[in-house]
């Protein structure tokens, strides 16, 4: 025999503040040690470097939801090193620190704020990879004109000064034994 469910088959909508509320006191209860509240906290703010479902939170006046807001603040634990390093898709902590700002929280509204969010990110995804190459080139040759830098001057053997004062190595010695 199949027991029946005491509850109704379409339960009244909870505000968003109790709704939040009762979710924290379940997972708390269901989850001492906190491992499926963060794992569902690092889900959502990942859903967070979606313009899209940023403009569909503020269709639906999550945005103006003092609650909401106050769950995003504290999302921003998020932005810690040891957290952020969790985060597949950083993006998301960039569009969680701009959701703390009322006027982007407005702007979210408007679907050519979206778009232009949108296009912006596709257009960073389009360069990121060369301009870090690039920025990683840059880097390894700045560290490698220092590196020799440091070590030019400590280097043994006949050195002359240049006009300019830096040191000038001698060049080594050729081997005697050649074939």
């Amino acid at each position: 025999s199949r027991r029946r469910c005491a509850r109704p088959l379409v339960p009244a909508m909870p505000t968003v503040a109790s709704h939040a509320e009762a979710c924290a006191a379940a997972l708390d209860a269901a989850d001492p040690g906190g491992q499926r509240r963060l794992t569902q906290e690092l889900e959502f703010v990942q859903l967070l470097a979606s313009p899209s479902y940023i403009h569909w939170l503020a269709q639906e006046q999550y945005l103006q939801d003092a609650a909401f807001i106050n769950y995003l603040r504290y999302l921003t634990y998020w932005l810690q090193p040891e957290y952020a390093r969790l985060v597949r898709y950083p993006h998301a902590l960039y569009f969680l620190e701009l959701l703390q700002d009322a006027r982007f929280r407005e702007a979210a509204r408007h679907p050519a704020a979206k778009d232009l969010a949108h296009t912006q990110q596709f257009f960073f995804w389009q360069h990121h990879r060369v301009n870090r190459f690039k920025a990683a080139q840059g880097a390894a040759a700045a560290a490698a004109e220092a590196a020799e830098a440091a070590v030019a001057p400590t280097r043994m053997g006949s050195a002359s000064t240049s006009p300019r004062g830096a040191a000038l190595v001698a060049p080594p010695a050729a081997s005697a034994t050649t074939r």
